[in-house]
């Protein structure tokens, strides 16, 4: 799309969202962050991005809002671990990641990812004995 852009549009947004993560992802590198254009809103004449920017962990994994308070709320309450962060578990036969906690949200709180879509899910803290089942098993291979 080398042409000049008269409108903005959704189209116009997301062509331009991947463009711009394409362009800072050699920054996010040298930095060892995360960088990444998401979410945006767009009129007739203009339009503008979020603009996420997250640390690494030392093995790669993206240290955000939601992981940290994954993270905290294990402090307080000890039937969720620490070392489940990241790991992935199986429900209702997909696979996903845990990714973090959702402070705002009790009903449900859990986040994680789907591992094949990528897309991510909420899910009850009911689910945590799949988890634990999970990491058992996991641990015992």
């Amino acid at each position: 799309m080398n042409a000049k852009m008269n409108n903005i549009g959704r189209q116009e947004l997301m062509v331009l969202r991947e463009r711009l993560n394409e362009a800072i992802a050699p920054i996010a590198e040298e930095f060892g962050l995360t960088i990444k254009a998401t979410n945006g809103t767009y009129g007739n004449s203009h339009g503008h991005f979020k603009v996420e920017i997250a640390t690494t962990d030392t093995d790669g994994n993206e240290v955000t809002k939601e992981s940290a308070d994954y993270l905290s709320m294990c402090q307080w309450d000890s039937d969720w671990k620490p070392e489940w962060l990241f790991q992935n578990f199986t429900t209702g036969g997909k696979e996903y990641t845990v990714v973090g906690w959702s402070t705002r949200s009790s009903k449900y709180p859990l986040l994680a990812l789907n591992v094949i879509s990528g897309n991510r899910h909420k899910f009850t803290d009911r689910v945590r004995s799949t988890i634990a089942t999970a990491m058992l098993k996991g641990a015992s291979q």
